[in-house]
């Protein structure tokens, strides 16, 4: 890692760069890569915790911090899930099985989806990482990777259809 004002190396990054690198709280960077997601403190890179088991960040903020699985062999655990983490510790939170995430709306909430055995349509829901708690929005056909928003009292997810439900 180099100082942005003076060009010099602050420290070295150990082992094979990460295809992807995240402010994950005051003080943090995250690597986020086929080992799992490693937490280095940003001023001297000293490794501060690492989970092997997911490699996919779903939403930070504060000390929070959303990681999971899609449910393929991208993560190590093969499973859909989603944890909330403590981002100063790797402490795990709460745990949502058979969940799988979306990308995360800023103000808290993810937008979460529980497919139905062996199909692509299931229960639509937002999981809000400060309370580990999820609203069923309704059902819907959610493959992975859609991009969904928050606003006005909506979600809209997006892929291949549009999908609206209201917030109740």
């Amino acid at each position: 890692m180099y100082d942005l004002a003076t060009g010099r190396l602050r420290w070295p990054f150990p082992g094979e760069f990460s295809p992807q690198l995240v402010d994950c709280g005051p003080g943090r960077l995250c690597t986020v890569g086929g080992d799992g997601v490693r937490a280095y403190d940003a001023a001297t890179g000293r490794p501060l915790w690492a989970i092997r088991e997911y490699n996919d960040i779903f939403g930070h903020g504060g000390d929070r911090m959303m990681l999971g699985g899609y449910g393929n062999s991208a993560a190590a655990s093969h499973e859909p899930v989603v944890f909330t983490v403590d981002s100063r510790t790797g402490a795990r939170i709460h745990r949502l099985d058979g969940w799988i995430a979306t990308n995360s709306t800023g103000d808290g909430r993810t937008v979460v989806f529980h497919p139905d055995p062996g199909r692509r349509d299931g229960i639509v829901g937002l999981y809000d990482r400060w309370h580990s708690g999820v609203r069923v929005l309704g059902r819907g056909v959610f493959p992975i990777g859609p991009y969904c928003a928050i606003g006005h009292g909506l979600v809209a997810c997006v892929s291949g259809d549009l999908m609206v439900w209201r917030i109740p």
